[in-house]
């Protein structure tokens, strides 16, 4: 993807993430943290993606423009009336805050970590059995310095590159968990389906 179509993406998808977070609230549904379920960019921003440029290397461009349009994302809670999906594995995208403590851990000791990860990787989000309070595996990454303008996220079991894979969690209303929800799930995915397509 070119940098221009990147950005195109990630001006819609903020449009798609704002109809469904809107959805969500009118629908009653209760955010586990409702400060960070869209709190727009952080006032921080550009010092932190400084910081982790000058440390270990460009970051991607996708998820670079993703954290200046959008900034965070965390979808993370329930709804008393809606069930049949174990693990409905809401969107979540960290801020780059969260790779912070990442960052120092890298500083502190860069070959033990290179060993263990084969190279920095900035935190996006928990894995799905996490954000359903679920002790699972390794979080999702992305490798830093950039080897792709729109890299592949790591550990996560698609194997999509950034884009595809926020534009997958879209494509089933920002919680792609309800891919294998069962005949009797209670969650309302056309619904959801057509707030993420009201663009």
């Amino acid at each position: 993807m070119t940098s221009a179509e990147i950005s195109q993406f990630m001006h819609a998808l903020k449009l798609q993430i704002q109809n469904v977070k809107r959805f969500l609230d009118e629908s009653g549904y209760e955010f586990d943290n409702p400060d960070e379920a869209l709190p727009g960019v952080s006032p921080d921003n550009e010092k932190v993606l400084l910081r982790i440029s000058k440390e270990v290397g460009d970051i991607p461009k996708a998820l670079l423009e993703f954290y200046r349009v959008i900034g965070s994302v965390n979808f993370c809670g329930h709804h008393k009336n809606w069930s049949g999906c174990k693990y409905p594995n809401p969107l979540v995208i960290y801020p780059p805050e969260a790779a912070l403590s990442e960052l120092d851990e890298y500083l502190e000791d860069r070959a033990e970590y290179e060993v263990s990860y084969g190279g920095f990787r900035i935190p996006i989000a928990p894995d799905y059995y996490h954000k359903a309070d679920v002790s699972g595996g390794m979080w999702y990454g992305v490798a830093v310095p950039a080897e792709s303008d729109n890299p592949i996220v790591l550990e996560e079991h698609h194997n999509k590159r950034f884009v595809e894979y926020l534009a997958l969690n879209l494509s089933f209303g920002g919680f792609l968990g309800l891919e294998n929800q069962t005949d009797k799930s209670t969650w309302p995915l056309d619904k959801l389906r057509a707030a993420a397509n009201q663009v």
